[in-house]
Formats: C-alpha cells, structure tokens, sequence
C-alpha cells in the first residue's frame, strides 16, 4: 500500500491536483458562531483546470446571516468539495493554511495525515487528538 505524503512546497501546489502550476488562491476568512469556520479560517488554492471544474459562485463566499448566526452561502458545498480532495490536498486546508483561534496549534503535516489514516502512533494521537476535535468538530 502507497503511504501518502505530505506537500513539500505547499506555496505553488494545486489542492486538489496536486500539480505545480499557476495557482488561483482563495482566502476563506473565519466566521462566527454557526458557520463551520468558527474561528478558523484557510485557502484554498487551485490551479486553473481545477477551479473550472467548480462553481464560480462557491468562492464569492457571500455570508448569509440568520439572527445571530452566519455561514457561507455555500459552506457545505464548499466542505464537501474540500473532503473530495487528496488527502495531502486536506491537510493544506485544515492544517498548514488554517489560521484564527481555533487553530492556533498547527500539527507536522506527516502527523496529520497518518493520523487520517489511522497509522499515527498511539503517543501522538493521544497529543493531537484535541486539535482536531476543537478544529474540525463542526465540519
């Protein structure tokens, strides 16, 4: 069985491809209470081939409010996209390009991915197990 590896050179890597090309970015800004990106935010980047495949419409990232919670019109189409990629692709996503209060602690990449993949040592796991809990509870 193939292990899968950590992205070496992050900065010009296409998430869901994984090929070095030129790269469309999108920041996505944390929100508040009810949106998945309470109190995270990331990227997104995607070479050209890839970010046509999407909707257009999904990167916007209109925010729509219902009393004093808000989302991203379209958070969920957005998070199951971003699930649809590899898994080095994820890692981008929820580790590395994570930022805000939520995740303020950023694990070694190899970790997070092995962890994924259930072959993360019990020591470390036990380390990182509330990182990922507070971080991706609400995804």
């Amino acid at each position: 069985m193939r292990k899968e590896r950590a992205i070496r050179n992050p900065n010009n890597t296409c998430m869901m491809c994984l090929s070095k090309s030129k790269l469309i970015v999108i920041e996505i800004k944390q929100l508040g209470y009810g949106s998945g990106f309470d109190g995270w935010g990331t990227k997104i980047q995607l070479c050209q081939n890839c970010y046509e495949k999407t909707d257009s419409e999904w990167w916007e990232l209109e925010i729509k409010k219902t009393g004093y919670m808000e989302e991203y019109e379209f958070e969920n189409e957005i998070f199951s996209f971003i699930n649809a990629m590899p898994l080095s692709g994820r890692e981008l996503f929820y580790n590395r390009f994570a930022h805000g209060w939520v995740s303020q602690y950023i694990v070694k990449p190899q970790d997070w991915i092995d962890h994924k993949l259930g072959s993360l040592s019990y020591i470390k796991c036990k380390k990182i197990w509330n990182i990922f809990a507070r971080r991706e509870s609400s995804v």
